[in-house]
């Protein structure tokens, strides 16, 4: 009954049905503890960035589990094999890496099923180097690694992003399963490997092994991650023949497919006929029309799905929230707010992150703030956003206070990180100090600056009129013959009014990027500012000659909770 109850998540039916078997003087064996501690094994799932999910739950599972450590050895089964397995598995499971050890290291004689269990745990918990000692350890011992072995082996590679060693674990496999075939083309998926992926998958139906949903669904994103529409249409193909195009995860990677390829008729199509909709279906759908800058669509589709009592979850909440930031409609963006908070979704990172995102980007950037300091869990996203907040609506002091009291809090700034701040120091005239942060990037976080930050370095010095600085920088970084950091230059050269640099920058666009109406209209507008009427006659001839068109630009503005957009020549 424990074992049964603990299969369909009756975690706590199940430990009740254990209190009554003690209170009923029912004699408790290793079996029955065994039973038990599987239930307590059932701890929180990670997450992408090494946290349980739930942490209350996690804590009475381990506290649980001790008690129940602590009467298998007052009953005398602490050399019980099985028992000390489940043991092993409770640990394991709940992240509890050192009292796994413990036990294992007061194994007589473990099995093939304790080495698994030890490096299925170090896996779970990301530490490939463990796991591969481990490994190394068992063969060393005289134990053959068995299928399961390998399995968790590749689990815990892939989990680290180490695919060529999870590679390795998999050609030593002599007859991969499904699951083994699923495992290694979803590490080269998600690190972004995607040929490799339907190298992969091609070769898995040469072995004659039947891919399942979950290969379907890996290969349908590896296909969109490379927008090959066609082999997309093959899959879809196939996937109709044997019938599991009707499947509603199948068809939540079809839908993000067509989308991703551009081919959003296809993904609306294919989510009208399903016969029935679950939350992944609507998320990939919504998601889809957003990506295609059907922004006004995918928040009334998030309505329909509330109003068709589908529960929202974190990815629907996320994904709403960036379609009131491409709305730029603060209203919305509220009342969104609102029912994460009815729904209990306020203390998620990724809403939480996306909610930053929105008020910041909406120029709220104090209900950004207010949000940002109630978060109980922050990731390097939370705190990119925040700073680039302060960066984009010109509060560049706050940004690199903020900046700073990261790096306080132990948290490593990564390279977006360094482009906020940068951005921060330019907008706000902060040379010496973004001067500062940019030399330190190297010397003291280990990132190398690549061409978005020599950019926000360059902009920040020439907005100051620094253009000898920013000229013997440029001599000296890798992306001179970028156009975007003339255009940086050009653009400057406009405010200080900085004509023979100017020249010499658009020479450079001229050359670089021949299409772009960017630098003519530029080296115009300095031209009129100084009254040189000929020369912006000579710009504006050029441009026709060459048939050099400057595109509009437009604004958008919400008033009375109505958006309008504003078109401006």
């Amino acid at each position: 009954m424990m074992g049964g109850l603990g299969r369909i998540d009756g975690v706590v039916e199940a430990l009740e049905m254990f209190r009554m078997m003690s209170r009923k003087g029912v004699r408790i064996d290793s079996i029955s503890l065994s039973a038990v501690l599987s239930v307590c094994a059932k701890g929180g799932e990670y997450d992408e960035f090494g946290c349980y999910e739930n942490g209350d739950r996690l804590l009475r599972n381990v506290v649980l589990g001790e008690q129940i450590h602590g009467l298998a050895f007052k009953l005398g089964f602490e050399r019980d094999l099985y028992l000390s397995n489940s043991l092993l598995d409770m640990y394991a499971k709940n992240g509890i890496m050192k009292s796994a050890e413990m036990v294992f290291h007061t194994l007589g004689k473990p099995s093939v099923v304790s080495w698994n269990i030890m490096i299925a745990g170090y896996g779970q918990k990301g530490n490939s180097g463990k796991a591969i000692e481990c490994f190394q350890r068992m063969q060393f011992s005289g134990f053959k690694p068995d299928a399961v072995t390998y399995i968790n082996m590749l689990a815990a590679c892939i989990k680290c992003g180490d695919v060529d060693t999870a590679r390795q674990m998999f050609d030593n496999m002599s007859c991969p399963s499904v699951i083994s075939w699923n495992a290694i083309i979803s590490g080269y998926s998600q690190n972004e490997n995607h040929r490799e992926a339907i190298d992969l998958f091609r070769e898995m139906q040469f072995q004659s092994v039947k891919p399942d949903r979950t290969t379907v669904t890996v290969i349908l994103g590896s296909c969109a991650g490379m927008a090959f529409l066609e082999g997309g249409k093959q899959v879809h193909a196939a996937l109709q023949k044997a019938a599991l195009h009707t499947d509603n995860y199948v068809a939540g990677g079809l839908i993000g497919m067509y989308s991703k390829c551009g081919k959003i008729e296809r993904a609306e199509h294919i989510f009208s006929s399903m016969p029935e909709l679950d939350i992944v279906c609507w998320n990939s759908m919504i998601a889809g029309l957003t990506l295609n800058s059907l922004n006004r669509e995918a928040f009334m589709l998030f309505k329909q799905m509330r109003q068709g009592r589908m529960l929202p979850t974190e990815f629907s909440y996320a994904t709403v929230l960036s379609c009131c930031t491409k709305l730029s409609s603060l209203f919305q963006g509220r009342q969104v707010h609102s029912q994460i908070v009815k729904d209990g979704y306020e203390s998620d990172v990724f809403v939480g992150t996306a909610l930053v995102d929105m008020y910041c980007k909406c120029g709220d950037i104090d209900g950004a703030r207010k949000h940002f300091d109630m978060m109980p869990v922050r990731n390097i996203v939370t705190w990119n956003e925040m700073i680039h907040g302060y960066a984009q609506n010109g509060y560049g002091d706050q940004a690199v206070h903020l900046y700073e009291d990261m790096i306080a809090s132990g948290a490593k700034p990564d390279a977006v990180t360094f482009i906020a701040v940068l951005t921060a120091c330019s907008h706000s005239g902060l040379v010496d100090l973004g001067f500062r942060i940019f030399n330190s990037m190297k010397s003291e976080h280990g990132i190398d600056p690549e061409l978005d930050h020599y950019t926000c370095i360059i902009d920040c010095l020439s907005r100051a009129g620094h253009f000898h600085d920013a000229e013997l920088l440029m001599e000296k970084m890798p992306y001179r013959d970028d156009p975007i950091v003339w255009e940086v230059v050009l653009s400057s050269c406009r405010v200080h009014g900085n004509v023979s640099l100017a020249q010499q920058a658009a020479e450079e666009l001229f050359r670089l990027d021949p299409e772009s109406s960017t630098p003519y209209v530029l080296l115009a507008n300095i031209y009129s500012s100084l009254g040189r009427w000929n020369d912006v006659r000579v710009i504006r001839e050029l441009m026709s000659e060459k048939q050099i068109v400057k595109d509009p630009g437009y604004s958008w503005t919400e008033h009375k909770e109505q958006d309008t957009c504003l078109f401006v020549g």
